[in-house]
């Protein structure tokens, strides 16, 4: 298994583990996408990777992204990654929030095409 692929397992493994409290309802990694396809489950992720030539400069007006630090061409790369592989394997996404930032709104929209 490649690399990116090893991180978005461990990820969505450690995700998961977060979503469900106690020992009798630790799942098998093996049996992570079999849950993550039934749904109802709440999918919390930090925004992709970020320019680090730039810096946030001012928050107080959210749209305006020329304040804030932005995605990376990597970063937009791997969360358009993340929409194409949660499609793949049919795992459903409802309504998708993200705060107002731009590098946490452009996240969204790259991976699932819409953002509230």
């Amino acid at each position: 298994m490649n690399t990116p692929m090893k991180i978005w397992r461990s990820s969505l493994l450690l995700l998961f583990g977060f979503a469900l409290t106690g020992a009798e309802h630790q799942v098998p990694e093996s049996e992570l996408l079999t849950h993550l396809k039934r749904g109802g489950y709440i999918l919390y992720l930090r925004h992709g990777k970020t320019e680090a030539s730039e810096v946030d400069r001012n928050l107080s007006r959210p749209s305006r992204c020329r304040d804030q630090r932005n995605l990376s061409s990597e970063g937009r790369r791997a969360s358009v990654k993340l929409g194409e592989r949660l499609r793949e394997e049919g795992i459903p996404i409802g309504e998708v929030l993200a705060s107002p930032i731009c590098r946490t709104m452009d996240t969204a929209r790259f991976a699932f095409r819409r953002v509230t």
